[in-house]
Parts: C-alpha cells; structure tokens; sequence
C-alpha cells in the first residue's frame, strides 16, 4: 500500500482516536476488515474457545478444515492442511495470533513437572509450539462472530444466541438442567459442537445430549472433552455431513455406527469400548463392523489410544490413502495387519508401528515402502518384550523400514539386535530433528552424531549394553565434540545406560541436560561459546537433572564450574548421587536460578564455593532431603517462595536477606511455604529467618515434624495473616513461645494439625477454647495429653463456623465431645484410641443391639455428619454420636468384642447409610434380619470375621457390593454351592467377595445366558448342519430368535 494510502487512513479513520476501549476495538474491527474473506472466517471460529486457550496448530487446521471453512486450492499440490497452515501463518504474520513455545516433559505442565513430592524423573524433554490470541483480539473475534459462533458459559446466555448460529462451544454441561440441554435442539443450522469441559455426565444428561447431537442433521465437527463414553444409536450414522469426531470413549455400539459415516476425515478417540462378554450373535457383529469399516476410506487423521487399538485395528488400511496420521498400528501374526498394508499411503506424516517383531520378513517390511513416504516426518518403531535373546530377523526388518530421508522425528522401541541399521550408521536421515531409542538391549555402540546438524533432541533410554558414542578414544577432546554429538542440541537425556561411558564435551547450545542412573564419576565439561565464525554466542543451558549416579563423587572441573555457561541456568536438581562429596556450584553465576533441589545425598558436605555467602537472588524453590552431612547455609535470598529440609543435621537456620532489590528498591515478602522435617540437631528456631516477621506477611503453610530435640520456637504468628496450613507434630519437647496467650493461633487458619509438641500443645488446646477461628476446616489432634474436653456448643457455634473435618488420635485424656452438636459444617469426623473416652461409652451401657431397648432419635438432628470413623463400638453410646441419624459412611476399625451390629444406631441412619465397613468381626454370631431395612446400604464390608458367623440375612436390594474376609469354612461352603438359599440372597449382588473369592453375580448370570450364543457363532463358522439338532436344542431355538 502507498504512503497516500496511510495518509488517508490516518486522517480519516484515526482522527477522533483517543485510545479508550472503544477506540482500539474500532482501529482492531478496521484490521479485520482488510484481512481476505477465508482469513475473516477462520478467525471468527476461534471465538469459541475461552480466552489464553492454546490452539495447537493441527487440532486447529483440522477444524476448520472439516467445518468447511477452508477454500479449495487453486494449486493441486496443495491440500486443505497446506492451505489452513497458510491461513494461521498469515493471521499470525498480522498479530491476530502469537506464536509461543514451550519446554515441558510430554504433557506435563511446567507446575506440575516442579512439583517434587512424588516426582521421578522418567520423562523425556519435549518442546511444543502453541498459538494464542490477545485478550482483545478474542474481544474482537467475539463481536464479529456474533449470530454465527457462540459460546455459552451459563444457561442465562441461551437467551442471547440467535437461531442463526452455526457454530456453538459449551462449558460447565455438567451444572446444566436436563431441560437446558435440551435447548442446543432449538439451533437448527448447527455445523458444530465443542465441548471444553473435562468432567463426566450423569446418565440421563449424556442420553440427552446424545439424542441432540444424533438429530443435528447439517452436524460437521463434534468435539467433547467429556470423560465419558457416547453409545450413539443408528441415527448417527446418517449423520452425512460429519466430518470431524474427537471424544473420550466410543462404545462397540456407537463404533458400529460411526463405521456408516462416510465422509468422516478425522477420527480421535482415546479410550476403549467396554464390554464384558460378548453380545448375541457377537462374532457375526465383528464380522459386520469389518465390512462396514470400509466405508471410512476417506479418514485422513486417526488417533486413538493404547487400549482402543484392536478395535481401530477393523480400519480398511490399505485403502486410507489420504491418511495423514496413523497413532498406532499394530501388526498382527498370521492373518491379521500386515505391515505391507501401508505401502500405498503416500501422504502419511505421521506413523507409530506397534509389533513389528510380527513381521515375517524382510520382504514384507520392504513392501511397506518407507523410504518412499517422502511426506513422512514422524516413525516411531516399536517391538514388543520379548526375552532378551538375540533375533536376527529383527535386524533384517529393521534395516529394510529404511525411511525417507525427510524424516524428521525418529524413535526406535524394543529392539532386540546387535546391529544398529545402515542409515543411522551411515547417517543417511541427515534432516533428522528429534531421536528417542529406548529399550535396544543389545546396542553397544552408536555412530558420532555429530553430521546431524538439525538435531536438537536426543534421548537415550534403556540401552543397558551401550558403552559408547562413536569411535573416540585416540581423539582431542575437541574433535571428540564435533564428531560425538550434534553442534546444535538442544535437549540430552540419558537413562539407564550403566555401561556408556564418560563424554568428553557437551555442545553449548544444550538447553536440557539430564543423566539418570548412569556410572559415571565425572560430568562432562561443556564447549566455547563461540560460532564457527568465532562469534561469542549467548549461553544456553536452563535445565540440569542428575539422578541416580551412584559413581558420582565429585562436580569439579565439570560444565557446573563453568561460570560462563551458568547465567541462563533456571533449574538445578541432584537426586540420590549416594557417593557425591563436593559440589562446588558458583551460585553467584548463577542470576537466573529458580528451582534448586538436592536429594538423598548423604555424603555431601557444602554446596557453594569458598567465599560465598549468598544463594542466588533469583531462587524461589529450595529443597533439599535427607543429605544428613551438608553444612548450614549463610543467608537465604527474600525471593525465595517455597523452603523445604528434610533429614539434615543443622543445629540452627539460616536468616533471610533484606527485603531490597540491587538498587535499594523496597521489594514484597514472596515466602509462602515452609516445611522442617527429621533435623534431630535442631533445637531452636531462634534467631532464623522465622523471627524475622517481614518475610512471614506471605507465609501459607508452616509444617514442622519430627525434629526431636527442637525446644524453642519463637514464631512470628502475629505477623502471619495469610497462614492458611499450620502442622506441628513429632516435637516432644518444644516449649511454649514467652508471652504465649489466648489469641495465639492466625485466624486466617484453614487447616490445624497438632501431634506430641510438648507444652506447645497446651496454648493450642487454650486457643480452641477461646479464640474464634471462623476460617478453619481441618482440625486434627493427635497425641494431645492436655485435651480433655472439646469445647462447649456455644464456642463451636460462633467460632468454628467452617468446620468440615474432625480427626482426634491418641488422646488420652479427652473424656467429652462438647457440643460438637452445634457444628454447622461438620461433615467428616474420626476418633481414634482415646481411651477415656471409650471408657466412658462402655459404661452409658454394655454393648447391645440395642433394637428393641430405646426409641430411635429424631430424625431432624442439626448434626449432619457423612462420614463416620471409630475404633471402637461403644463410641456409638456416646453423645452426640448416639443420636446421628444422617451418616453416609460408617467404619468401625476393632469391633472385635462385638456379638452384633449396632443395629438401633444402624436403623436410625437406614435412609442415608451407604457404606457399612468393620473390622475385626471375630466375636461376631449373626446378622440381624434388620439389614434389609437399610434401604440405602451400597457397600458392606466385614473382615476378620472368624468362624462364629454361620449365615446371612436377607441383604437390602440397594446392595451393590459385598466383602466378607477371613471367615469360617463353613460359611464358604454354602455360597460355593448353586441354587443353595444362601447363594439366593446374594443372587442381586453386583459383587460378592466371601473369603478369597469373588463372585461377579452379574457376569456369572451374563455368562450363562451367552454361553449357548457362543457355541451358535462357533457353529456358524463351522457351517454345522443345523437340522441334525434336535428341536428340543436350546441353541436350535436360539437361532430362530431374531
């Protein structure tokens, strides 16, 4: 466009600008007005979705391609991808989308991958590119899409959305009414259904929406996120224009249906149909889905998981010549898919082989034609376990699966051979980008990968055998480097190779280094930061992960120690490296650190260098477990969020920096976590960085456990008004803080655990009585000699108004419950081994049944507890726990003096009792024949029941489950037998488990109803002479059936 052009634009349209809200969507509406028509309809579809949703590129080209919002190429050798690519560049190019990308380990997110309480580093690096759009630009896309697209976020919005709209996205289902559902029908011109919800339905919703979908005549795109499994009926299968399927689960029904849909183009399922035993007729019904699979001949993108694969294995293969992905294909043994049944798919770009050890030979993996599929830029190989042994038909086949020199994504699975193939020896795949070979027990060598100029991730996992890259012992370090590894990788992982030894140099455009369970006794030292044009270039390396080395002794004179290349370092983990001494990090190179973990180091004694007194400003997350040995630290830096010890032996803790930046700038408290855990030398937490009340305005949670000889605690919980989680246990002789009173606990509590603190736990127990607590919904008391008594209904009523979650273990000395009865929320409540309170339930009365002595209580009792936990059964005596009669759960942990149930405790709660669970039954004789008045019972479970108890009652019909272990013979004897009375009572019992075994009743009854419709589908293949079967036959008749 000309400059007059602009000229014009500024004056005209810009001359009233004044940058309000109003006036930026005007100039953004201007820009999508100049964008080209099949630009405009793209964009408007991706109003849809909720705002910061990340469009991977091609979930979002399939989209739009199946909805029939991408236009014919005018060029036949582009297809609709190439061309919907193109249209995402463009919106790109203009800023209607950013571009970003992300590293994270195969599908975690970055915060779940940095949470460590139960994290094993067994996860490969990977890096995703991902396209958003700017919160005014969905502002944008949302005003221009109006009649067309529409998102509903709430049944209010239905009102809003005309009868025009083609296109609509549903979040929050699940809180939907039956009847609001039923208002997606009114839309008649629907080309599109998304929903983003992951959740499940209940019954009759998901058989409402099925029923909605199956009568969308002009439906093109359906897409749900619901963990559910549809069971569409025959109606979906005239579902003509439906281009595009991606749900959970399909049921073998609705696979059978989908089977007719034939302009279907991309078919995504990830979990598998469920069925039991096979339905009437059922070997002729797969006989069916296989002929009609061939309808699906258009597919172009299959995904499907790892359970759903024989299912999807029907697919007419040979004839999906426009398939684009193939998710898993698995090769069958003799008679099943064959892996020359790909040689005509020329547009794969994506294809994962599962099986290949059933290949037969190498002429069947050459008819595949692999090394002619020059679209293909993801192969991913995979044998089965076998046993070890050495096969040379694998190292045949794997020769001849030669890909195309395009390949871009390789990974090798299983294999057992000793030859690595010619083209990764000869490096004939040079545009390679990505390399995983895992489990290749036998490899003892790979070739120097340092040709491979485009790689950037490389994964070695498993290969138990390999000593060694390349051919490097009489070379320089520095030719080593060139030859050895890739110039350009990003991302090095090393798993499970005991036998490889050391690596002379690692190149400088790593990003990710990680070693797990290797032997070396060194790190590699890492190459110049400079380009071949000697140009210095900017370090790399975010990402260093050291796990299970156990050889380890030293991190001297290794790439750790070069400063240089430690700026850009964020995360730093060193996990049970059993020999490591010295650990001489240079932290103060180290101004991007975020994340330092060390774990089960028992040998390690100092982790900075000489002279240093700081951690890195930068840190936020500091870990470090049972290293028992490793010295105290000096100063701990104010931007530190999260604070973690564990089995260390430090007699005291550190202090914190000043709150102030570099230039003397005020900065906010960023502590939010602080957990102590097994330090049997700390005996005081004075003068740390706990007392420091400047730095605890933040502070969430505070855990301290097990640290024996602690005395002195002086917390800052004044200063604590955002402390939500306050856990103190294992501390036996901590004394009270000076100046201790009665408003001692933070009132922004959540959640309060209290175990063996000594005279700490006297203030706790003053506090409860006293002070008002209003937030708090977790209250566990263990081991709290000072507890006699809970506090009294007036204290609970206006100080505990949140109260969810009482647990109370080991306390001796408490006698009464107080006025527990006056806790609104009170919905779960345990109490364990306080003796005295038991005591005092065994003498209100000797323990009875109890059903005919005492009037059942009121049903409207305020107390409404759900789940109920005992030890003992005489804690049922005890008020208020005598009169609740509103319990869904109940679990007695020792009834073993116990004759009978508590059947008038069971009867009042028989509307809401739902699961019934004792243990420890020995003393246990009969069951009263009021258990069938638990009309609401769905799980009962008795174990340890002895051999007292010789038969059952009659069982409620809302039975589902039954678990009765370690009982008598006798008792065992009369459920084995068929037709016996005992067995009718269990008859309706969805599951029985009586002793060790367990009777699925259900299937047994399926079992027996299908067993003679096997033997018809059997004789059916046989061609068995029907007419010679007597008329009397039972399969006879059943072939007349319909």
């Amino acid at each position: 466009m000309s400059v007059a052009y602009w000229e014009n634009f500024l004056h005209i349209h810009l001359e009233h600008f004044k940058g309000s809200d109003i006036d930026i969507m005007k100039v953004l509406k201007l820009s999508y007005q100049h964008l080209p028509t099949e630009l405009q309809i793209c964009f408007r579809f991706c109003s849809l979705f909720p705002e910061d949703h990340k469009f991977r590129k091609e979930d979002l080209v399939h989209m739009w391609m199946c909805s029939g919002l991408i236009p014919q190429a005018t060029n036949e050798t582009l297809n609709f991808e190439d061309i919907g690519e193109r249209i995402l560049a463009d919106l790109t190019r203009k800023s209607f989308f950013d571009l970003k990308s992300r590293v994270y380990r195969y599908g975690l997110d970055q915060e779940e991958y940095y949470d460590l309480k139960s994290r094993v580093y067994r996860y490969g690096l990977d890096q995703e590119e991902y396209y958003v759009m700017h919160d005014l630009m969905h502002e944008l896309a949302r005003n221009v899409s109006y009649g067309e697209c529409a998102r509903i976020t709430s049944p209010v919005k239905f009102k809003d959305i005309r009868d025009t709209v083609r296109h609509i996205s549903i979040l929050c289902i699940p809180q939907f009414s039956i009847d609001v559902v039923k208002k997606i029908s009114q839309f008649k011109n629907l080309r599109s259904i998304i929903i983003v919800t992951e959740s499940k339905l209940d019954k009759d919703t998901k058989n409402t929406l099925q029923k909605i979908i199956e009568s969308t005549k002009s439906l093109r795109l359906f897409h749900s996120r619901l963990r559910i499994r549809f069971d569409f009926s025959s109606k979906f299968g005239k579902l003509k224009h439906l281009r595009y399927i991606d749900i959970f689960g399909i049921s073998s029904k609705g696979i059978y249906h989908i089977a007719k849909l034939y302009h279907l183009l991309v078919l995504l399922s990830i979990s598998s149909p469920t069925t039991v035993f096979p339905c009437r007729r059922s070997l002729l019904c797969v006989a069916k889905q296989e002929r009609f699979m061939l309808n699906l001949y258009r597919l172009r993108h299959v995904a499907y998981g790892q359970d759903t694969y024989k299912l999807f294995g029907m697919l007419p293969i040979s004839r999906l010549e426009s398939i684009r992905r193939l998710s898993i294909y698995h090769v069958k043994e003799s008679g099943g898919n064959k892996v020359s049944s790909i040689k005509n798919l020329h547009c794969l770009r994506e294809l994962n082989i599962q099986g290949v050890e059933n290949i037969e030979n190498h002429e069947e993996a050459i008819n595949a034609k692999l090394n002619e599929k020059q679209h293909l830029h993801s192969l991913s190989l995979e044998w089965s376990p076998h046993t070890g042994e050495h096969d040379t038909v694998d190292e045949l086949v794997l020769q001849h699966l030669e890909p195309h020199t395009n390949i871009r994504n390789l990974r090798i699975c299983g294999y057992e051979g000793c030859v690595v193939p010619f083209w990764i020896e000869n490096l004939s795949v040079r545009k390679l980008v990505s390399i995983k070979l895992e489990s290749c027990i036998n490899w003892e060598q790979l070739p120097s990968l340092g040709e491979l100029t485009l790689l950037r991730y490389l994964l070695l996992r498993n290969l138990p055998k390999l000593q060694q890259i390349g051919r490097h012992s009489h070379m320089s370090s520095s030719s080593s480097m060139e030859l050895l590894l890739p110039p350009n990788l990003l991302s090095l992982e090393i798993e499970q190779c005991p036998e490889l030894q050391e690596l002379p140099l690692l190149p400088p455009s790593l990003v990710s280094f990680q070693i797990i369970e290797v032997n070396w006794t060194k790190l590699p030292r890492m190459g110049k930061l400079c380009s071949k044009s000697n140009e210095t270039i900017l370090a790399q390396l975010q990402e260093v992960v050291i796990n299970d080395c156990p050889c380890l002794s030293s991190l001297e004179d290794s790439f750790l120690e070069q400063k240089q290349h430690m700026v850009a370092l964020r995360n730093l983990h060193i996990n049970n490296c059993i020999h490591l001494e010295s650990a001489s990090i240079p932290f103060d190179a180290m101004i991007m650190l975020r994340y330092l973990y060390i774990r089960r180091c028992p040998k390690l004694r100092a982790l900075r260098g000489t002279g240093e007194k700081f951690l890195p400003s930068s840190l936020l997350y500091l870990q470090i477990k049972q290293c028992p040995k490793l010295q105290e630290l000096p100063l701990l830096p104010p931007s530190l969020m999260s604070f973690k010890i564990k089995n260390v032996n430090w007699t005291k803790l550190p202090r914190m920096g000043k709150l102030c930046s570099e230039s003397n700038e005020t900065i906010l408290a960023q502590l939010q976590e602080v957990a102590i855990s097994s330090c049997p030398c700390l005996c005081s937490l004075d003068d740390s960085f706990l007392e420091q009340k400047q730095h605890m305005v933040a502070l969430r949670n505070l855990h301290i456990d097990n640290c024996i000889h602690l005395e002195s605690a002086s917390i800052s919980f004044e200063a604590m008004n955002m402390l939500k989680s306050l856990r103190i246990g294992g501390c036996p002789e901590l004394r009270a803080p000076r100046g201790a009173g009665e408003m001692f606990l933070p009132p922004s509590l959540k959640d309060l655990y209290i175990r063996s603190c000594g005279d700490y736990e006297r203030i706790v127990v003053v506090s409860l009585q006293e002070q008002q607590l209003i937030n708090l919904s977790v209250l566990n008391l263990n081991n709290c000699s000072n507890l006699v008594s809970l506090p009294p209904s007036e204290v609970f009523s206006r100080n505990f108004t949140s109260l969810q979650i009482i647990i109370i273990q080991k306390c001796g000395n408490l006698s009464s419950l107080g006025g527990l009865e006056s806790l609104p929320s009170l919905s779960e409540l345990t109490i364990r081994r306080c003796a005295k309170l038991t005591k005092f339930g065994s003498s209100v009365n000797p323990y009875v049944s109890g059903g005919e002595e005492e009037h059942l209580v009121d049903s409207r009792s305020s107390l409404r507890i759900s789940s109920l936990t005992i030890d003992l059964p005489s804690l049922l005596l005890v008020e208020p726990l005598k009169s609740l009669c509103h319990t869904e759960h109940l679990e007695i942990e020792d009834a073993s003096q116990m004759k009978s149930l508590p059947d008038r405790w069971l009867l009042q709660n028989s509307a809401s009792l739902k699961s019934l669970h004792i243990r420890k039954v020995k003393s246990l004789e009969s069951l009263q024949p009021s258990m069938r008045d638990l009309t609401s019972l769905q799980k009962l479970t008795l174990s340890g029941v002895g051999q007292l108890l010789g038969s059952l009652p009659d069982f409620p019909t809302s039975l589902l489950e039954l678990d009765i272990s370690e009982c008598g013979s006798e008792l065992k004897k009369k459920f084995r037998k068929h037709g016996s009375p005992e067995r009718s009572k269990i008859a309706h019992i969805l599951r029985v488990r009586i002793g060790i075994s367990t009777l699925h009743t259900h299937i047994l009854a399926c079992f027996e109803a299908c067993l003679l419709d096997v033997i018809v589908n059997l004789l059916l293949l046989l061609c068995y002479p029907f007419h010679l079967l007597p008329s009397s036959c039972p399969v006879k008749s059943m072939m007349r059936c319909p």
